[in-house]
């Protein structure tokens, strides 16, 4: 469990990762050495990665489409899966075998795509993402 220090300064992380440290101290009032110490703490146990969240629409991905797969041969799938260039993130999840996040410029590539996965799936649910409402904002306004 952490502490509520802990759970501050992941909530500043997570709102701007590149907040400065003296920034981060000022709003906390959290010593600079201290903040260094735990984030390096939470590098170590909590922090699996620091990214940048993108608007995929102007990077030219404009269509986004979820699946949740059912295999007929889950080892082949999730390679095709781990591979695949189009893929954001892949679950494991009840009920099906994975639920997957792709990417496509347009309906010629995911046309492709859904005949690959046509190969080794038993069973394919399909969600168009439409609108993104909220993202990666779990912990951002802790205080």
């Amino acid at each position: 469990m952490l502490k509520e220090k802990d759970l501050i300064i992941l909530s500043h992380l997570r709102n701007n990762a590149r907040k400065s440290l003296a920034l981060i101290s000022r709003e906390t009032e959290i010593p600079v050495s201290t903040l260094f110490c735990k984030i390096r703490k939470l590098e170590n146990n909590v922090i699996t990665k620091h990214t940048s969240i993108i608007d995929f629409n102007k990077l030219g991905y404009p269509i986004r489409v979820n699946f949740a797969v059912k295999s007929r041969d889950k080892k082949k799938l999730k390679e095709f899966l781990l591979n695949h260039k189009n893929i954001n993130s892949i679950h494991r999840i009840s009920n099906y075998d994975f639920f997957i996040d792709v990417l496509f410029r347009n309906m010629n590539e995911l046309s492709e795509f859904e005949e690959e996965l046509d190969r080794y799936a038993e069973k394919i649910e399909r969600f168009h993402i439409v609108e993104e409402l909220k993202s990666e904002n779990f912990l951002v306004n802790f205080s």
